[in-house]
């Protein structure tokens, strides 16, 4: 017997239909590429996302299309969040930070139809437009006036295309398991690989982030959300989905990320939650402390992407009076955990709350977690035992894209997620590592993720990166990568001496190297592939000039 009520699908559309009837007047502010300020309604926003939908079904696209953007967090690049995933095609969200070859790459591998570019990306796109095998045209995101002269072939201009549209268009209906959004990873291991979001699964994500242990959470007061994180990056963590589900209003910086222009839109707008990846919160602390600057609307700062240093907690709440959460995910899993406590445990002394605060989350409803050893048996969830994360969810990858049936799943059905985690029996997981940085030391792992948090605990290190470097007797050792802190003079030596009191001897860095920035990848991560390149290079510098001498 089968329940009674409509079978409704979970479609994406419907989330900026439901916006602008029940909350039309609530805005979306975006930071333009040309530092202007651009404000409009969730009924705007719909009413341009249907026309764009129409104009682009006119033209011949639908399902089994594949249409990709290159481009920065504005209105325009929001809107086609709803209009491309909207008429059944899929929605390739391509990341400008990769190199140029990886670019070919994704695209060439997606086989994507048409590309929207905006005025930054443009220059990029010209570069390689050559070596795409599928692009039959362009759309760049601007408007009559502004359209430049361009190599490009078949190029359209956005609003032009807006234009041909029909105001009355009507969202069709389709299974709600078609393909929606397409998001590559970063490629930090090899070539990228594509995920692919089902409409069900991002309005899941969507439920789900909008719950009270999530950054979404609602009690009925009105949220204005920052979304620091790219739209190619995750789907900027599901706010554009977010925000028109609680009715929040929305902001989005372009691509403008210095300290100074954030904090700026944070108080203009009256910011109240912001959500970026660590190095983002910790360059926004070091400025607010430089300028003395408080917050007078944020009260929540959520971080994913990599564990929150603690220092980094404890000085947001102490100093800024920001309630901090954090939580696990990736491309392949979205809200992978719940940044928030267990109902209770915020009752304990402030010193025991950031202890799991400093975790990534607690296991979210629709995932399940657990950790497995080398050979895939399931390992205790004390707390302690650490172990390959492998996930089951309602909205994880089974899949790559082009790379065959659960091509992202082990011999039991289980995502491999490449990260080395403990969990506890409340659900709580703490990463460890991942898996290519753990360092593997005569045969004992040293997390790399512990020590940059211990290096960081020093009050004259803004950042640190440890990785492995060879060694001949232990196979690999550990070397740290530090930043100083504007006008910080701290020496290997001193910082050394600090890390002892904190580490098991072994686990010390045998280099510490300090650096003016450390290199990202292109999503704002730290790019250990990098750090280690470097070292072998100048090391081998260093024995060709010994070899010289």
């Amino acid at each position: 017997m089968n329940g009674l009520e409509m079978n409704e699908q979970l479609l994406i559309p419907n989330l900026l239909a439901y916006a602008a009837e029940n909350h039309s007047d609530t805005q979306i502010v975006t930071r333009e590429l040309s530092g202007e300020i651009l404000r409009y309604t969730y009924a705007q926003a719909e009413a341009r996302a249907r026309k764009l939908a129409s104009a682009l079904s006119s033209r011949g696209f639908g399902p089994n299309s594949k249409i990709a953007s290159l481009a920065w967090n504005t209105r325009r690049h929001f809107e086609l969040f709803y209009a491309i995933p909207g008429i059944a095609a899929a929605f390739h969200t391509v990341n400008p930070r990769l190199s140029d070859e990886q670019l070919v790459y994704v695209i060439n591998d997606a086989k994507d139809d048409c590309i929207f570019v905006d005025l930054e990306t443009l220059p990029l796109v010209e570069r390689f437009a050559s070596k795409l095998h599928s692009v039959k045209s362009y759309i760049i995101m601007a408007n009559e006036g502004e359209m430049p002269d361009t190599t490009l072939p078949n190029v359209v201009c956005y609003e032009s295309l807006i234009g041909e549209g029909d105001s009355e268009f009507v969202w069709p209906q389709f299974d709600e398991r078609t393909a929606a959004i397409i998001c590559y990873t970063s490629g930090t291991t090899g070539n990228p690989k594509g995920v692919v979001y089902s409409h069900r699964a991002v309005v899941l994500q969507a439920l789900v982030g909008s719950s009270a242990n999530m950054p979404g959470g609602t009690n009925g007061q009105q949220q204005v959300l920052f979304g620091l994180a790219p739209m190619f990056h995750a789907n900027a963590w599901c706010f554009p989905f977010i925000g028109p589900l609680i009715g929040a209003k929305l902001v989005f910086p372009g691509r403008d990320m210095r300290p100074e222009s954030l904090y700026e839109l944070i108080e203009s707008e009256g910011v109240t939650r912001a959500a970026g990846v660590p190095s983002i919160w910790l360059i926004m602390v070091e400025w607010l402390a430089k300028h003395q600057k408080r917050f007078s609307t944020l009260r929540e700062a959520f971080g994913a992407g990599s564990p929150l240093p603690p220092h980094l907690i404890q000085g947001l709440k102490d100093d800024f009076d920001l309630e901090v959460t954090q939580s696990w995910g990736m491309t392949e899993v979205p809200h992978g955990s719940s940044g928030t406590l267990k109902p209770g445990h915020d009752q304990f002394p402030a010193a025991e709350q950031l202890r799991y605060r400093g975790k990534s989350g607690r296991t979210v409803f629709g995932t399940r977690m657990r950790i497995v050893d080398e050979s895939g048996n399931e390992l205790p969830r004390d707390g302690k035992t650490a172990g390959h994360l492998r996930v089951k969810g309602l909205w994880a990858a089974s899949a790559y894209l082009n790379e065959g049936p659960n091509s992202a799943l082990d011999a039991d059905g289980w995502l491999i997620t490449g990260d080395i985690a403990t969990i506890d029996k409340d659900g709580y997981i703490q990463l460890v590592d991942r898996s290519k940085d753990v360092i593997k030391s005569g045969g004992e792992w040293i997390s790399s993720v512990e020590l940059e948090k211990i290096a960081m605990m020093h009050p004259e290190v803004l950042q640190a990166a440890a990785f492995a470097i060879p060694h001949e007797k232990w196979s690999e050792r550990p070397m740290l990568a530090v930043v100083r802190k504007p006008g910080a003079l701290i020496d290997a030596a001193t910082l050394l001496d600090f890390m002892k009191s904190h580490l098991a001897r072994f686990w010390l860095p045998d280099v510490i190297e300090f650096l003016d920035e450390l290199p990202t990848t292109a999503t704002g991560k730290l790019n250990k592939i990098a750090l280690r390149e470097s070292y072998a290079r100048n090391q081998q510098n260093r024995e060709d000039a010994e070899v010289t001498r």
